[in-house]
């Protein structure tokens, strides 16, 4: 809306988060239908994070960017984290899980409270992802996507439906508080709302629909923008030091998802008196090409093969 038809930059955030309220209701509620898997765990403590993260972007740091530095940020930090996630798979033979796993494993103490580290880090990810949609309107599907799919080797199939379900409910908190705590939405937002809104609840369902029946591999994509040539000598050594900074974060977090995977897999075999689950333990099948899971226990923690 930006880029193409010159719309003011908070009437395209606010029909942003009209648009998704709607549409990415709609298709939370096609997933839902299809009992197509989701991490609710995982949404749970994201959404955590992202309601303070939204209040705090919209409040304190959306304000405080010019249009051309918030949309040439957000499209560096994903472009470097869509690299990240071509190298990781690249690697064809490595399993991935249904879910986070071993999720109870490892508490941190904090104000008295035990809190389990993997619950802190999807804050901590919502959190930064719920400022990014305070920016742009989107980001915590993207931040929750990077998480589960790069730390805790979640399987795309899993993490796309987690973080459009994730991203539909902070559509509704980013919109309610833009309508109830700051004056009311644009009016021309509206505008846009009524023209858009016929096309994405169709449109929205339709592509969870599909997304349910692809293999993982096509799950994959990538972020494409343009700058404005607001104080370019500025705005561009600023941004090629995002995208190598962001870069390397992700790289980081692929590094340490192979070594926590590698942690996992050795309590697999084991067998399941190694893992203290609520609801059991899996256990791959050694033999890449086949693609078969041997389960010990419930199917929530099983571990996939790329070619499933």
């Amino acid at each position: 809306m930006t880029l193409v038809f010159s719309v003011l930059p908070v009437v395209a955030l606010d029909t942003s988060y009209m648009v998704q309220s709607v549409a990415m209701s709609a298709a939370s509620f096609t997933i839902l239908f299809m009992r197509v898997k989701v991490d609710f765990r995982s949404l749970l403590w994201c959404t955590v994070g992202g309601v303070p993260g939204i209040v705090f972007g919209l409040e304190g740091v959306a304000p405080r960017l010019t249009p051309s530095y918030t949309k040439m940020y957000f499209v560096v930090i994903w472009f470097a984290f869509a690299f990240s996630l071509y190298l990781l798979n690249r690697n064809h033979g490595r399993p991935v899980f249904g879910k986070v796993y071993d999720f109870d494993r490892g508490a941190i103490g904090i104000l008295g409270l035990r809190i389990k580290w993997k619950a802190l880090v999807l804050m901590g990810f919502g959190f930064v992802g719920g400022i990014f949609t305070a920016m742009t309107g989107s980001g915590i599907d993207i931040c929750a996507f990077s998480a589960l799919t790069l730390l805790f080797r979640v399987s795309e199939k899993v993490a796309t439906p987690t973080s459009v379900i994730l991203m539909a409910a902070n559509s509704c908190v980013g919109f309610t508080y833009r309508q109830l705590a700051m004056g009311g939405v644009e009016e021309d937002a509206w505008s846009f709302f009524a023209v858009s809104v016929p096309l994405a609840v169709i449109f929205a369902p339709m592509g969870s629909l599909l997304g349910s029946h692809l293999h993982r591999p096509w799950l994959q994509g990538d972020d494409d923008g343009k700058m404005d040539n607001e104080d370019p000598a500025h705005l561009v050594p600023t941004s090629g030091a995002i995208l190598v900074g962001g870069a390397a974060f992700f790289k980081l977090m692929e590094v340490a998802g192979m070594r926590l995977q590698d942690v996992q897999e050795r309590r697999l075999k084991q067998g399941p008196g190694a893992l203290q689950l609520a609801s059991g333990a899996v256990r791959a099948d050694a033999s890449a090409s086949s693609g078969s899971v041997t389960s010990t226990g419930t199917d929530d923690a099983e571990v996939q093969c790329l070619h499933c």
